[in-house]
């Protein structure tokens, strides 16, 4: 059985080109080297035909996947741009109608800013990079005391709200 050689890691894939090519040069035929190797016969073909013509450094396997940075948005100096106003700002000061950061106010202030209409995954993808989440703080104010509040809720609050009766 055939495995897709695209699922395995670039060093079990250069693993199976180095094993054809060893065993293409001790004579055996592409079809046995195939199923040894356990891709397409063609496949072994075109890898000894292309190290026979230049060499070992033609069958080396090449980086995988998008370079990074490909297909990106926003370029370096847009995204801190955009950053500082996330710092410096909050929606209502730029007369959005949002109390706070979300991704849909972050993606009206990219149209706003830099006039990019971006999709609202997109502006996920982005404050994520930016480590903006949308989690409470973990840390409570050291001022608090636990004590006063429970006795103001018991004693005080039920007061107030008599009369407002």
């Amino acid at each position: 059985m055939k495995i897709d050689a695209r699922k395995i890691s670039t060093e079990a894939q250069q693993e199976k080109r180095n094993t054809s090519i060893k065993l293409r040069k001790k004579g055996m035929s592409c079809k046995e080297v195939a199923e040894i190797v356990e891709v397409n016969h063609t496949t072994v073909s075109r890898w000894y035909a292309k190290y026979k013509r230049d060499g070992n450094n033609s069958i080396k396997v090449g980086q995988r996947g998008r370079k990074v940075g490909a297909n990106k948005s926003l370029s370096i100096y847009q995204e801190q741009q955009i950053i500082r106003q996330l710092i410096d700002k909050n929606p209502r000061q730029l007369q959005f109608k949002f109390a706070l950061w979300t991704r849909e106010a972050v993606k009206h202030l990219i149209k706003y800013e830099l006039d990019i209409d971006m999709p609202i995954s997109r502006v996920g993808h982005y404050l994520k990079k930016w480590q903006f989440t949308s989690k409470k703080p973990i840390k409570r104010a050291y001022e608090r005391k636990d004590e006063k509040t429970q006795k103001w809720l018991n004693e005080e609050y039920p007061k107030i709200k008599n009369k407002l009766r």
